[in-house]
């Protein structure tokens, strides 16, 4: 993946002159977080807010990397920046419906050497991690909003669901990585952290390992939540003897590790 910008977005850059490679490698900003120095090179994300030439504003996250590679199927060995391999994900999960981030600019450059890359996409405004929210909420309690609770379950099934019928695995679906818009309105999602989702032949695989990492980090005491999770998951109206095969296998498997992880 060599470049790509929304077309409803180029006007924008044009306005606040950050409509090139080199203007927004050589932007400065914070960093919204100390970079992250790894797999040989290093990379990181800065807020920033762009000034609309109807005289609005929006805020994006700007990331910039360099020599930050990643393995993929296109690119096996010498890998490819996990930028380009995120872009690529954020576009395929935008084309099949499944809620992730707004794409806005993607490029990278080879420079003296070094490989850079660059990805903006559209701040999340009024999201939070669900983890941050159950942590708010406490661990066994929920907000008064009985209803808002039932169809924040509903969009987290159907939206994993989705990925997976597309044989998708993301492959970190920790509650951190999934944003809640949660309002006077009905709640929304939105999956993130998308440089690790692969495409897996095996629908069954992809699932077992997806949901027993959401189910371990969700909370085992959380049972009824979890059961209706998996019949949102499953399409199905009731309990049936193979969904309560797939709900006992991911509930113990997580009981088990958070035992295994409280003991130590």
């Amino acid at each position: 993946m060599k470049k790509v910008l929304a077309e409803d977005w180029q006007d924008i850059l044009a306005f606040n002159q950050l409509d090139s490679f080199e203007a927004l490698w050589t932007l400065d900003i914070e960093w919204f977080e100390p970079p992250n120095f790894r797999r040989g090179g290093w990379s990181g994300a800065s807020r920033f807010v762009l000034k609309r030439p109807d005289g609005g504003e929006v805020g994006v996250f700007i990331k910039r990397q360099q020599n930050h590679k990643g393995a993929s199927l296109r690119h096996p060995i010498k890998g490819e920046p996990t930028f380009g391999i995120e872009m690529r994900n954020i576009l395929r999960l935008q084309k099949i419906g499944v809620p992730s981030l707004t794409p806005i600019y993607y490029e990278q450059r080879k420079q003296g050497g070094d490989l850079q890359a660059i990805l903006m996409t559209k701040e999340l405004q009024g999201y939070e991690p669900l983890d941050v929210l159950l942590q708010k909420w406490g661990q066994s309690g929920w907000p008064a909003l009985s209803a808002g609770r039932a169809e924040l379950i509903s969009q987290m099934a159907k939206a994993i669901a989705l990925l997976h019928q597309h044989r998708f695995q993301h492959h970190g679906l920790y509650t951190k990585h999934v944003f809640v818009q949660w309002n006077s309105g009905a709640p929304k999602i939105c999956l993130i952290d998308l440089e690790k989702m692969r495409g897996n032949f095996n629908a069954k695989l992809a699932m077992r390992r997806d949901l027993y990492t959401f189910f371990k980090d969700f909370g085992v005491h959380r049972l009824t939540d979890q059961m209706r999770f998996l019949l949102q998951y499953l399409g199905d109206a009731r309990l049936t003897p193979a969904a309560k095969r797939i709900w006992k296998e991911l509930h113990n498997k997580a009981r088990k590790k958070q035992a295994h992880l409280f003991k130590t």
